[in-house]
């Protein structure tokens, strides 16, 4: 039977794609994970809305006492989804800054557990966090503008064993 323009495609695409943000909660804590590891868990306006709406989750339940940030398939984040930039999207939330995190303030602890890549912006998540809980194999990176650099930007790119301290 031909094909016509308006047939049902074999392998239709969901009516609500899945979330980008998903969120777990472990008995008083709540995890929150970026999940767009094709991506990078690059931030999109759809990844900065649901992260803030999984922030607002966390503050708004008594039960939970305390936020874990991560992100999905070993990246935690390359920071702005420069792709969705360049088709007019931001990543900003108006109050709330990059991923609806940076210019929050949170109520309850939020630690961000870090493995693997956390770039630009998501180094800003990471930073915007009560504590960074970093794996071996971290990379952070952060583009930092300065008036002493002829090119007038420099990359900070730092690989490193974790330091623990105490007792």
């Amino acid at each position: 039977m031909p094909s016509t323009p308006d047939a049902t495609p074999s392998h239709p695409r969901p009516a609500h794609p899945a979330p980008e943000v998903r969120t777990e909660r472990i008995g008083t804590s709540l995890v929150i994970t970026l999940d767009r590891p094709r991506a990078r868990n690059a931030v999109n306006a759809a990844v900065a809305a649901q992260l803030a709406a999984a922030l607002d989750e966390l503050a708004g339940d008594p039960e939970l006492r305390a936020g874990v940030l991560t992100g999905a398939g070993g990246t935690f984040s390359a920071g702005m989804d420069l792709k969705a930039a360049l088709a007019g999207e931001s990543p900003e939330i108006p109050g709330r800054g990059f991923g609806g995190l940076t210019e929050t303030v949170t109520t309850k602890p939020l630690i961000a557990a870090v493995e693997g890549w956390a770039m630009g912006g998501g180094f800003e998540l990471a930073l915007a966090c009560d504590l960074i809980v970093a794996a071996q194999r971290t990379v952070t990176a952060a583009l930092t503008a300065s008036a002493d650099v002829r090119e007038g930007m420099t990359a900070f790119a730092e690989r490193r064993a974790p330091v623990w301290q105490g007792k």
